[in-house]
């Protein structure tokens, strides 16, 4: 949290002190579980403006497209990609703690509270995050492959041009030269 955004840090803490009486505090993961449900909503706003980018970019498919505009989209949408990643990795970590250190740390010998884990609903929600994410580096794929495809379709176009142009100049010096070299000789 200490290089985190201001507002993170405000919604975290006003998370904290506004659930204070429904949050757990002898259960040392409450606190990341008030963080992550915090996150998630960060996460999500990542991947849908990246979303958004993409509909924007299809919707407006130009002749002349923007090459670097698409390079920064899907720069930006491997990073949250890696991020959704590393955050799934880290929430499975806690979890499994978590359920050990209830384990190991049971309060009140119940069952349901051994069991539960406060990381199941967010891990769900970055997991369908995360494939959303995936989803989006696929839609970019897409469509530079669609641009390559109209480059390389505008090149064969050109050769044609240029295989007529050269047919053109194969004619006329198989009409004219042999004349030439015939009215040189004495």
């Amino acid at each position: 949290m200490l290089r985190s955004p201001q507002q993170f840090r405000d919604s975290i803490k006003s998370a904290l002190t506004s659930g204070a009486d429904k949050t757990d505090f002898s259960d040392a993961y409450s606190v990341f579980a008030v963080a992550l449900y915090e996150l998630l909503s960060l996460y999500d706003n990542s991947v849908w403006s990246i979303r958004d980018h993409i509909c924007g970019w299809e919707a407006a498919r130009q002749e002349d497209p923007d090459y670097p505009l698409l390079h920064e989209i899907a720069r930006h949408a491997t990073h949250v990609s890696e991020t959704l990643a590393v955050a799934l990795g880290s929430v499975k970590g806690l979890q499994k703690q978590h359920l050990d250190f209830m384990a190991s740390h049971d309060q009140n010998n119940s069952p349901w509270r051994r069991n539960h884990s406060p990381f199941q609903f967010p891990l769900r929600v970055l997991d369908a995050l995360f494939l959303r994410s995936e989803s989006n580096k696929a839609r970019l794929q897409n469509e530079t492959q669609l641009l390559d495809s109209k480059i390389q379709v505008r090149i064969g176009e050109e050769a044609k041009k240029e295989t007529t142009a050269m047919k053109a100049i194969a004619v006329i010096t198989m009409t004219f030269l042999p004349a030439t070299f015939v009215s040189v000789r004495p």
